[in-house]
């Protein structure tokens, strides 16, 4: 149940079909997209954008967003982060569902106390970030954390 002491917020886009199984997805103020069926699927372009390659991208973008978000607010510096994330689709129920996504996280902190304050707060991450929140699958987030040479 949402609670009613915090604001809620709504993002919205639009889809165009543009022949085919393609499509321009827009949303005010940002540049369209060209999105297609993907080819595991339906055969559409491997060099388009696919409904699955933003799933798999809004989770990997949703936890660097917020572990930076929390590292501003609580003065953690870090030198670099870099991830890559894969989804993997499984029949289940008679349908094929997103069932887990791996993300790997590398972050470089430029000392050690930043790199164990950074290596703690990249693990709560998960829970704060909202597209985590909003899924079902299995997110496994193996994140490594060094000090920068």
């Amino acid at each position: 149940m949402a609670d009613p002491k915090f604001p809620e917020f709504t993002f919205g886009t639009s889809l165009r079909w543009t022949g085919a199984l393609g499509g321009v997805l827009s949303s005010p103020e940002k540049p369209d997209i060209e999105v297609h069926c993907p080819p595991q699927f339906c055969g559409g372009p491997a060099d388009k954008w696919s409904p699955e390659d933003f799933f798999v991208g809004s989770l990997e973008m949703c936890l660097m967003m917020t572990f930076l978000y929390n590292c501003k607010r609580l003065g953690v510096e870090i030198s670099s982060y870099e991830s890559s994330a894969e989804g993997i689709t499984r029949r289940v129920d008679k349908h094929y569902c997103f069932d887990e996504v791996n993300l790997r996280i590398r972050i470089q902190a430029p000392d050690e106390r930043s790199a164990k304050r950074a290596e703690r707060l990249i693990h709560n991450t998960e829970r704060t970030c909202l597209v985590s929140q909003s899924v079902k699958c299995r997110l496994n987030v193996e994140a490594e954390v060094a000090v920068a040479d």
